[in-house]
């Protein structure tokens, strides 16, 4: 520290005595970051009883990874009630870009106008609780990306997605196409010629030949709810779809709850935003989906560094 000598550090004369009771720096050792938020939260709640003179103004939380706490922060202070309940807000925050699931969800929500390009849909497998969903791990992914590839997957649900586009359908480089030879693979051999015109990759074969059932089963969510996700609705009628989606496309662990239940938290409050202003005409899917966007970047703490809020800092 200034003014202090290398000597005086080395010895305990002038140090200052620390009262048995001193609490004025604690460690706390947590299992998870969610946890980490409860305690801290518990200690706040306790800071302020014992000193009636500290208030929530007084109080700023600094976080090295503000993104990745955003829905642990959420979750903790944002379902507080009662006595329980302090006023707060996240300075800099963009949520959706801090955790894999949320930006994971915006993704799926864009389904009805994605192109699905190989590399766009390899990267949702890259979200753990998604690829869980469907029975893929890391090797695993390894595989399919190599496949993919390999197999002439570029872009496109099937001819029929590609016409939708309004481009001409070659009958190749979809994922259809992509899928079947794969399936081909497992079935026969490439040296046995082509099969209605289309040659079977030999990679997808043995026992790891499970994998492209798995990949099957995402390409079947997908296009069904590229499907189901296009026809405008009344707000009423979009409220369940947000729990639908999660359900068949995530597999939550304990690390990805609070961001699942921000997700529903958000959906629900653009709802009835609408609803309360008896909005009665039906809404296409990607107004809803640029709100929630927005909703999750800068929601509830938009106000940071409110003089009535503690506020969480990077």
């Amino acid at each position: 520290m200034a003014g202090r000598s290398a000597e005086e550090f080395a010895n305990s004369r002038s140090k200052r005595l620390l009262a048995a009771d001193d609490r004025s720096l604690t460690i706390h050792v947590c299992h998870s970051p969610q946890r980490e938020v409860e305690v801290l939260h518990d200690r706040l709640l306790a800071m302020l009883e014992e000193n009636p003179e500290l208030t929530p103004r007084d109080i700023i939380v600094m976080v090295a990874d503000i993104d990745s706490y955003s829905p642990y922060i959420q979750a903790v202070f944002g379902s507080a009630s009662g006595e329980r309940w302090l006023p707060w807000a996240i300075s800099d925050r963009r949520a959706r870009e801090s955790h894999p699931a949320l930006q994971a969800f915006i993704t799926l929500l864009s389904l009805p106008d994605s192109r699905f390009a190989s590399e766009d849909v390899l990267a949702l497998l890259d979200v753990p609780v998604l690829a869980a969903r469907f029975n893929i791990n890391e090797e695993g992914l390894r595989y399919l990306r190599q496949w993919v590839n390999e197999s002439g997957v570029r872009w496109g649900m099937d001819d029929d997605n590609v016409r939708e586009l309004d481009l001409p359908a070659t009958g190749q480089h979809t994922w259809r196409f992509g899928l079947t030879r794969m399936l081909l693979g497992y079935a026969m051999d490439s040296s046995e010629g082509e099969w209605r015109s289309v040659l079977p990759y030999d990679e997808s074969s043995g026992l790891i030949a499970e994998l492209v059932g798995n990949l099957a089963s995402l390409l079947m969510q997908l296009n069904l709810w590229r499907r189901g996700l296009a026809q405008d609705r009344p707000l009423a009628e979009w409220l369940p779809v947000c729990r639908d989606l999660l359900n068949d496309f995530f597999l939550p662990d304990s690390e990805t709850e609070a961001a699942l239940a921000l997700i529903e938290q958000q959906w629900q409050a653009v709802i009835d935003g609408g609803v309360d202003a008896q909005y009665g005409e039906t809404v296409p899917l990607s107004l809803l989906r640029d709100e929630l966007s927005r909703g999750s970047i800068s929601s509830a703490s938009a106000s940071a560094f409110s003089p009535a809020r503690l506020t969480f800092v990077p």
